[in-house]
């Protein structure tokens, strides 16, 4: 009845974990399911475009004597200037009935039409100037912005009835002298006017500095007027990534971003991607010439389009194409400039309609930087969670066929062996790949302890309280000393791969078994052999290789290379302790796996000591640290990452540890951890499959190093001696070693 209790409840655990990492979306259902979602978020913000500056330009031009302009109108190449235009056009052909190829001029951002100026504006009788937008009001292009200077002067000296709308704008002044030497020039042509002129900001702090600045307008909050479009249809996916970093306004140089993404994409050789600087490359695409008697707004638009549609994912800097993905329906990652114009410009839009824009799949993502953003293009391709979702369904296969499995002969034994240890290892990898994105961004130790609380109370269900007064003195501190050990060995292991990476941690806790020989050696007084010295400098050589490829990605100060190999090292002490605790306290239990206290409630009863053991370790932090405390909740514990992720960490934690303890029940402290290493060599492996990050070359020397060098001291020793009856090996110290 127990055995099959047991069967149930491992049962109940898998299938939990591969619903919680089906629940995890790729991009391909971000997609789908936020199509349907973003596009009504878009209608959304169009109709508040429509309603705010339309039925300005609308009541503009019914009361103008004269036609409607567009001052010049961006046509040069830039596409995202030109998305401005061309969504100008299709409000002054919707509101205003004229088309902006025959009712513009130009003054320094195109070419194809007349050239502005008084002439122009008295004999074209014109009644309607829409002054075109975009983030250049200010001092980053001095030209334009002279040039939209001497346009209010001009109207005002010439035409006082003109009716002056200056579509949505950003503002950004380096100068403060010239922002408001600039700004009394512009109001005292503003005041001349006989109509009020109207001016729109698309972002708060623009709108809030202008209604300072320029008193003489009346100044109006509103989307950018790119939203115009409306929903926009995206042709076929072609590769994962679309990456495109700007030359100018960059909160990095280009440089800089361009050597990161490379270096980055250089992790993921499995992703394609298409990398530009700006909107270069899509305007270097094939088909994206045209003739003569093309219109180049209506060309261009088609090449946005195009272009973006081949990502599965956009990567930016640029607003415009932020906006465009946005439009068609493309999950898109943005990084803001030097100025956070993106964001400011995006939360206004969305306020417009926050019912809609509140959340949907698929909705612009911050990221701090390109390293970020790529991290949470990884992440929200879904290769990983593809992976995890075949992997937990392999180990669910593989645990119940070593729980059906129940022989003592040497044969059926390796045949129930290889289940669980196929199982710990993938589950392994499954853990050290999810567990470090459970944590907030300022997690430190407090956090990773209360994480490893998390997991041990999970591992903890099947504790056998009724049979806890059962237990001798001796095994009660087995029991004690071992959930000790274990508690802090978890933790630790947290805390290590939240601040390196799972790969790190993992070659650092391959050295395991060394440390468990080099332990019981000491216990028992055995020696240690020459070759066993030269393979543990050959083992140190190696991580401090893994801990410097580390250092040198991650741009961390090169005196916390030691402390990274310090806190992987007393990790594992902590874990040999609890091994040889543990299997000391399955002797004296009974027979190994046929004691009357099972492998399952041993595990639990160890974890439930480990557990208890915390609380009062936690609370000290707690103490110590009112702003830990706010941590204690599940919900502050994971900050903004996605609660199944949670999940997925602790159950597969709690699986591959049964594993672990049904193999450690089976066999002796010093082979189980020679498995361990094998173990965590294969899980390596399985963690660079998983996250799609292949380890540089160093790393890659330094991994082969480790494993040499733990393999190369365990070989130096004895095979050990195999108990069928028993179903566990022998631990035989010799005068040459331990076996």
């Amino acid at each position: 009845a127990e055995f099959e209790a047991m069967r149930c409840h491992i049962l109940s655990i898998h299938l939990f974990s591969l619903v919680a990492t089906a629940r995890t979306g790729a991009a391909d259902d971000v997609g789908t399911q936020g199509s349907s979602a973003g596009r009504e978020c878009v209608r959304a913000v169009t109709q508040a475009v429509n309603d705010i500056i339309g039925k300005h330009i609308n009541v503009s031009s019914s009361r103008a004597q004269g036609s409607p302009m567009v001052w010049d109108p961006a046509t040069h190449v830039n596409i995202g200037d030109n998305l401005i235009a061309v969504g100008e056009g299709v409000l002054l052909r919707k509101f205003g009935n004229a088309d902006m190829r025959k009712h513009a001029c130009c003054a320094f951002q195109c070419s194809e039409f007349p050239s502005c100026g008084p002439r122009l504006y008295k004999g074209a009788d014109v009644g309607v100037v829409m002054v075109h937008g975009g983030g250049n009001w200010g001092d980053l292009y001095p030209h334009v912005q002279s040039g939209r200077t001497h346009l209010f002067e001009d109207l005002a000296s010439c035409c006082m009835d003109t009716q002056v709308i200056g579509m949505p704008e950003g503002m950004f002044w380096n100068n403060q002298s010239l922002m408001r030497l600039g700004a009394q020039r512009i109001n005292a042509a503003l005041s001349a006017f006989s109509h009020k002129p109207v001016f729109f900001w698309r972002d708060v702090e623009s709108h809030l500095r202008a209604q300072t600045l320029y008193p003489a307008a009346e100044h109006i909050l509103s989307p950018d007027v790119a939203f115009a479009f409306g929903p926009l249809e995206p042709g076929p996916a072609r590769v994962d990534l679309i990456i495109s970093a700007r030359v100018e306004e960059s909160a990095e140089s280009w440089n800089h971003n361009m050597h990161l993404i490379k270096d980055k994409m250089s992790l993921y050789p499995f992703m394609t991607y298409i990398m530009s600087s700006g909107w270069e490359a899509a305007l270097q695409a094939p088909g994206t010439a045209w003739h003569a008697d093309t219109d180049p707004l209506d060309k261009r638009v088609s090449i946005a389009r195009d272009w973006l549609s081949q990502g599965s994912i956009v990567i930016t800097d640029k607003l415009h194409m932020t906006i465009m993905s946005l439009l068609l329906g493309r999950p898109v990652i943005y990084v803001d400039n030097n100025y956070r114009k993106l964001n400011r410009t995006l939360e206004v839009a969305f306020s417009f309609a926050k019912k809609e824009c509140s959340a949907f799949p698929g909705k612009p993502i911050l990221a701090s930087s390109f390293d970020d953003a790529i991290d949470i293009a990884i992440s929200l391709s879904g290769a990983r969670d593809r992976r995890l979702q075949v992997m937990g369904a392999v180990s669910l296969v593989l645990l119940l066929v070593g729980m059906a499995s129940n022989s003592s002969t040497p044969s059926r034994f390796v045949v129930r062996i290889l289940p669980f240890y196929t199982v710990w290892t993938v589950c392994t990898s499954i853990y050290a790949t999810t567990v470090g994105s459970t944590l907030n961004d300022h997690a430190g130790m407090a956090s990773s302890l209360r994480a490893a609380m998390l997991q041990l109370a999970v591992g903890s269900i099947c504790t056998p309280i009724w049979k806890l007064r059962e237990l001798s003195r001796e095994s009660a501190v087995q029991f004690v000393v071992s959930g000790l050990c274990f508690m802090i060995s978890t933790t630790l292991s947290i805390y290590l791969i939240f601040i390196t990476t799972a790969g790190f941690t993992l070659t650092v806790k391959i050295c395991e078994p060394m440390i468990t020989c080099v332990y019981v050696a000491i216990v028992n007084g055995a020696g240690i052999k020459w070759q066993q010295c030269v393979a543990l400098v050959m083992t140190s050589a190696g991580l401090t290789m893994c801990a410097y490829s580390h250092i040198r990605a991650s741009l961390a100060p090169m005196n916390e290379m030691l402390v990274y190999i310090a806190i992987g090292l007393t990790s594992n002490f902590m874990l040999t302790l609890r091994n040889t605790t543990m299997y000391k306290a399955a002797q004296v239990s009974g027979d190994g796996p046929r004691s009357v206290v099972k492998e399952l409630q041993l595990f639990s009863t160890q974890c439930f000591f480990g557990v208890i053991l915390a609380c009062p370790v936690s609370m000290l932090t707690a103490v110590a640290s009112p702003r830990a405390d706010a941590h204690l909740s599940v919900s502050g514990l994971v900050g903004d990452h996605a609660a199944n992720l949670v999940a997925v960490s602790v159950v597969s934690f709690v699986v591959y540890n049964y594993a672990s303890f049904c193999v450690l029940a089976m066999l002796d402290p010093a082979l189980h951890s020679l498995l361990s290493a094998t173990k965590r060599t294969a899980a390596l492996a399985v963690t660079y499959a998983l996250t799609l990050h292949l380890p540089s070359g160093l790393e890659l020397l330094g991994i082969g190093l480790v494993s040499c060098g733990v393999f190369t001291f365990k070989g130096v020793a004895k095979k050990p001696t195999y108990n069928p009856i028993g179903d566990t090996a022998m631990v035989v110290p010799t005068k040459e070693g331990l076996l």
